[in-house]
């Protein structure tokens, strides 16, 4: 099991995993981060946030980027 780091950027600011999440492998990493993005946007549209998360960036314990997922891609494509 690795340990990976979920980042959110929203804006020009960083909001740090500072506990991480271990995980078998990095498709599992990826397939949490989909969800988590998933779950910032919907959180952003119920509060009516005009300015929702960017991006969910996968790191590793290193500090290592290894992914990043764009919110706006998660969306179903009728509403992209």
């Amino acid at each position: 099991m690795s340990k990976f780091y979920f980042n959110v950027l929203q804006g020009s600011g960083v909001a740090e995993d500072m506990k991480g999440t271990e995980l078998p492998g990095l498709e599992e990493a990826k397939a949490m981060a989909q969800v988590t993005a998933r779950e910032l946007l919907a959180n952003a549209i119920k509060g009516g946030n005009q300015n929702p998360p960017e991006i969910v960036t996968i790191s590793d314990e290193s500090g290592q980027k290894l992914a990043k997922i764009a919110l706006r891609g998660v969306l179903p494509e009728p509403l992209k």
